[in-house]
């Protein structure tokens, strides 16, 4: 078990991966997403770097962790 950061925008969602910076840093494929091993280091993401780098990049959407 692992935690992704899932970014959702209208009915599509696709998951963080910081290393593919050639697409925008996500992936539509949560099996390919970046792994957290606990829920608290993906927050700890989010609330540090993911969610600051949606609002420099404009991105209107929400987030959320997703155990996969």
């Amino acid at each position: 078990t692992y935690y992704v950061i899932a970014i959702s925008f209208g009915q599509n969602t696709e998951y963080w991966n910081s290393s593919l910076v050639n697409d925008g840093n996500t992936t539509k494929n949560a099996e390919s997403a970046e792994g957290f091993e606990t829920n608290e280091l993906a927050e700890t993401s989010l609330e540090n770097f993911v969610r600051p780098y949606g609002i420099s990049k404009g991105w209107n959407v929400t987030y959320s962790i997703d155990e996969v």
